[in-house]
């Protein structure tokens, strides 16, 4: 069996940007987990950190992708506020192949940003 959640890229963006007018940082995930578990763990875990009302969709199905980079948003939120961050501004959308989700926060400090990427990937690991 692969692992639940890879990380594919992690790329600083160093200026402007398709997602921020000012340097974020983008984390692409391989999602295969979340892709496979049932919809009761996707939901709930959605609940968990904050979305009121989700429909997972079925397994391995867009739908789920979807679902997926709407909880790994939250998460980002989550574990920045848990860092001390305030209000983070974060994008979530699917990825260019299937089974991806694409993660993008602004950063001010690079090391900070990217511990912060790191730790997304972790926890979203967690399925």
């Amino acid at each position: 069996m692969s692992e639940p959640v890879r990380t594919v890229e992690l790329r600083v963006l160093d200026g402007p940007n398709l997602y921020f007018p000012r340097p974020a940082v983008k984390l692409t995930l391989e999602v295969g987990g979340w892709l496979r578990v049932g919809d009761e763990k996707v939901a709930g875990i959605a609940q968990a950190v904050g979305i009121r009302s989700i429909d997972p969709g079925a397994r391995g199905s867009e739908q789920r992708v979807r679902a997926t980079a709407r909880v790994a948003v939250q998460l980002t939120r989550r574990i920045a506020a848990a860092a001390g961050t305030g209000w983070l501004g974060v994008r979530g959308r699917t990825g260019p192949e299937f089974g991806h989700v694409i993660v993008v926060f602004p950063w001010r400090r690079r090391g900070s940003a990217e511990a912060l990427a790191g730790a997304i990937a972790s926890a979203m690991a967690l399925v």
